[in-house]
């Protein structure tokens, strides 16, 4: 008989942990972590109904990171895939698609207008702010759609920017990477970044400006003598200001902008192969917000408009580009009763997609764009009971109604449980929900896939999970040792993927009332098919090994399956079956630490790939050459380690960072 033992575990802990929650005992407050994701307002890490990693500006500091990615690369349970400027994030075995970013609780829209027709990777990370302006970063591992709604199926990543502050000061970082000359993939890079705070009005109105400027030098995509690419021609450039207006000692307002600007050139016979025709894309964002916080006693309330203006320049399809535009209205109040914490919350989306470029959209406008728009209005409800001082029950609900697909209710029932002071129980039972996108869903959108033409389906229906998880956190600043152990398993339904070929390459095809030219490639409808599974083990191990020596290490285990389809008993995707991650920080002196970190990427099978597993080290220093200035280098992938075929594609080559940081 097939035990399913996290869908058991978290079941269990929901019907029985009330009957042993006797004892109580008082929760030491110092040296806490606190975050915000969870539950949309703040509370601490050890009482957060989720599976969440907490990573500091600090512990960002502390090593040579060169971007998000390599921040991110060490987090249980995600995955980065790619390598250079093309890399994108999964976690908990769903894709990047299911992943939800947030700049400081707000949605970070964007996906729709640069990854199409299996390109564009990468974006959604180069549209994040600089590391310099982040203060920390929030990871939520599993399903957040009781809170976020359609786009967090799989997990979000919230990153927490530098609030401003209330005095004149800023800082400056630049760094240049150097690609080995054994290295193919990358090119030669640099990245400098900057931030600036300071009042206007002192303890009223505060001013806070920041940028960056990121490049790449084309790699050579003779690396590996075939046709995929390696790193473009890249540079990336942002600029962003923020103001916050202290109305009195409750309430705060906070508008800001940024803008974001992208250009990826690609040459046949260096990042593309010879036969390759030239590429050239051109991307921006613009993002503009205004919010307001207050804080009244037991009453917190937080809301915000939120306006994305994304454009892709490409010139595929009609040569127009694609835009999408993003209006998001959010509103949540939270009261904190004797026993309970009540939220409630309202939230308004609206989309606007304009598609000159996805596969066929010529077929319905030869010269111009294919534009359609939605809506979402939700409702959200949030209860934490405590039942005892050690024992809460997180009950939620979340009701999306979709223009399109109608209604659509995501619930969660959580338990945390406080053994000891030093030992947290956790688990419960979360629902996941993804409405189609709008290309998916919209007969004017014909995008190409794996070679064949995907016939988008309005009969779509939105994709769930339901989500088991139980775990178990130990922490003991005494001790110096934090860690972690989760067990999950993912039910997955109704699951858009490609159906049948509907009509073979070379013949008009006429489906759902549209007659489509004849084509290079085979149609194929867009159905929701498959029912999948995944189950996974999380374990993490953070320990002082003496007061200067610090070590961090996590393994995860991710076994996925697919339970109906043409592909049944076949894995979900390509993502790997085991990673381990260890790092260590020894701080020689006061000024002066080396960090070294150590990863294994175990191999991925897919239903029509397999891929390799590797080991990559990375290592380097921090030397603080006086209060104010600092030095960084590094050295990534110090052993070269070429794998074409890995779960991450390509992996980057040898490379090495020197970096410098000035605060003012």
């Amino acid at each position: 008989m097939k035990i399913n033992m996290a869908k058991t575990a978290a079941t269990l802990l929901l019907v029985n942990i009330v009957l042993v929650a006797e004892d109580t005992t008082t929760l030491d407050d110092i040296n806490v972590t606190t975050v915000s994701t969870a539950s949309g307002y703040e509370q601490k890490l050890k009482d957060a109904p989720a599976s969440i990693t907490v990573i500091s500006g600090e512990e960002i500091a502390k090593k040579s990171y060169t971007d998000l990615s390599d921040v991110l690369k060490s987090v249980p349970g995600v995955i980065v895939q790619g390598s250079g400027t093309e890399q994108s994030i999964s976690i908990r075995g769903m894709s990047s698609s299911y992943t939800l970013f947030l700049i400081d609780g707000r949605p970070a829209q964007g996906g729709d207008t640069f990854e199409f027709n299996g390109g564009g990777k990468g974006q959604q990370l180069a549209l994040m702010p600089p590391l310099e302006m982040i203060e920390r970063i929030e990871v939520v591992r599993g399903p957040a759609s009781g809170l976020y709604g359609s786009d967090a199926m799989g997990g979000v990543i919230n990153i927490i920017t530098k609030k401003v502050m209330n005095k004149w000061a800023g800082s400056v970082s630049t760094e240049y990477i150097v690609a080995d000359k054994n290295n193919d993939v990358n090119g030669n890079g640099y990245n400098t970044s900057f931030v600036l705070n300071g009042p206007l009005i002192k303890d009223v109105l505060g001013f806070q400006l920041s940028g960056g400027i990121r490049g790449t030098q084309e790699g050579s995509q003779t690396a590996f003598g075939d046709s995929t690419t390696s790193d473009g021609d890249y540079i990336n450039k942002n600029i962003g200001t923020k103001f916050t207006w202290k109305v009195d000692d409750s309430n705060t307002i906070t508008t800001g902008q940024t803008h974001t600007d992208t250009l990826n050139k690609r040459t046949p016979g260096e990042s593309l192969a010879t036969t390759a025709t030239a590429s050239r894309q051109g991307s921006l964002k613009n993002n503009y917000f205004l919010s307001h916080d207050g804080t009244y006693d037991r009453l917190i309330l937080s809301s915000y408009i939120n306006y994305d203006y994304a454009k892709n320049n490409t010139t595929r399809g009609t040569g127009n580009g694609v835009q999408f535009e993003t209006v998001t209205l959010n509103t949540q109040a939270t009261y904190m009763f004797d026993t309970h914490t009540l939220s409630a919350g309202a939230t308004y989306k609206n989309e606007q997609l304009s598609d000159g470029a996805t596969g066929l959209t010529y077929v319905y406008n030869p010269t111009g764009y294919i534009t359609l728009e939605r809506y979402q209005n939700s409702l959200f409800l949030e209860d934490e009971w405590m039942l005892t001082d050690d024992l809460a029950l997180t009950l939620s609900g979340r009701y999306d109604n979709n223009e399109q697909f109608g209604d659509q209710i995501s619930p969660k029932a959580y338990l945390v449980y406080h053994l000891t002071d030093n030992l947290s129980l956790k688990g419960g039972v979360i629902a996941g929900y993804k409405a189609p996108s709008l290309r998916n869903s919209a007969p004017e959108f014909i995008p190409t896939s794996r070679g064949g033409y995907s016939l988008p389906n309005s009969e779509l229906t939105p994709e769930t999970s339901l989500t088991y998880e139980s775990g178990l956190d130990y922490e003991n600043n005494d001790l110096g040792l934090k860690s972690s152990l989760t067990v999950y398993q993912t039910d997955f339904k109704d699951r858009i993927t490609r159906g049948d070929i509907i009509c073979a390459a070379g013949v008009e095809c006429v489906y759902n009332g549209v007659t489509y030219p004849a084509a290079a490639y085979s149609y194929r409808e867009t159905v929701n098919v498959d029912e999948a599974e995944v189950k996974g083990v999380e374990f993490t191990f953070d320990y002082e090994l003496t007061e200067d020596l610090n070590s961090r290490s996590n393994y995860t285990y991710t076994h996925s399956e697919q339970k109906s389809g043409s592909n049944i008993g076949e894995p979900l995707n390509d993502l790997p079956k085991h990673v381990f991650n260890t790092g260590l920080v020894y701080d020689i002196t006061k000024a002066t630490n080396l960090w070294s970190q150590l990863a294994f990427i175990g191999e991925g099978i897919s239903d029509t790939t397999a891929s390799v597993s590797y080991t990559t080290i990375d290592t380097g220093f921090i030397h603080k050459i006086s209060k104010d200035i600092t030095f960084k280098a590094g050295v990534y992938n110090i052993t070269n380690k070429e794998v074409a075929n890995s779960v991450n594609g390509y992996v980057d080559g040898r490379k090495y960072s020197f970096g410098m940081n000035y605060k003012f």
